[in-house]
């Protein structure tokens, strides 16, 4: 033996380990990075959005956007240039509170004059899709701030820095099995 380590190319850390990370990441209110291709973002769930979080996330990539469904912007009367979601821009105007209001209808009424809402029509918004699925799949609202990056490797180089889950796309289209089948919230209270 000449006290080399074999080569292994077997990973610790499986793909459902790696999602199931970036959900529980999501669920505590921390951000991850998304990385499609050459793109990246930082993304987070809106409705648990703090305030000294997004000062942070603001001072690092600056203002961001928040991703919404179809639906929910109808509701808000913003536009949906990408068909399924929207992208409304998130401005100085828009502080945690704001951002939570936004996201979550159960707040409406509490803050029913938010708007007029802008939203994007350019670039791609295959990282928006990939955090509202993940938002969905961690039985969050589908609602995610956004702040795109220059670069997968500049995603890669924060994720790095600040100790962040990074999580590929291709991760989520390899494994049929994180289709979900059914999910619903049941008042257990009053069943049987």
């Amino acid at each position: 033996m000449s006290g080399q380590q074999p080569s292994l190319s077997v990973s610790l850390v499986s793909q459902v380990d790696r999602v199931s990370r970036a959900l529980s990441e999501l669920q505590r209110g921390a951000p991850i990075i998304l990385v499609d291709g050459d793109e990246a973002a930082v993304a987070t769930a809106a409705e648990l959005l703090e305030p000294l979080r997004l000062q942070g996330l603001r001072s690092l990539a600056g203002q961001g956007h928040l991703s919404v469904t179809a639906a929910r912007a109808s509701t808000l009367k913003a536009r949906a240039y990408d068909g399924d979601l929207a992208r409304i821009r998130l401005n100085d105007a828009y502080g945690a509170p704001e951002i939570r209001a936004v996201a979550d209808p159960a707040l409406d009424l509490e803050r029913p004059l938010l708007g007029p809402h802008l939203t994007l029509r350019d670039g791609s918004a295959g990282l928006d899709r990939l955090a509202l699925k993940l938002c969905k799949m961690a039985l969050l609202l589908p609602a995610a701030a956004i702040w795109p990056l220059p670069s997968a490797e500049a995603g890669r180089a924060m994720a790095a820095r600040y100790e962040l889950i990074t999580l590929e796309s291709a991760l989520l289209e390899k494994d049929a099995s994180w289709t979900p089948v059914v999910a619903a919230r049941l008042p257990v209270s009053v069943s049987e």
